[in-house]
């Protein structure tokens, strides 16, 4: 019973632990995309767009 009670707890701080990261990293992409910025998940920072994206200038051209 003991054993139980032990993988309970710890399984219910492991999902405290993950939603409370998972709300940290939503409150620095919401104030990256605020402040203009493009985040880049795969280094985990802010980065400023491109100066020409692709996508504008194709819709330039129709």
């Amino acid at each position: 019973m003991r054993t139980r009670i032990l993988i309970a707890l710890v399984t219910v701080a492991s999902l405290g632990v993950l939603l409370t990261w998972q709300g940290h990293r939503q409150r620095l992409i919401d104030g990256c995309q605020a402040s203009g910025g493009i985040w880049n998940g795969a280094v985990s920072r802010c980065e400023k767009p491109p100066r020409s994206p692709i996508l504008q200038r194709e819709l330039q051209r129709t």
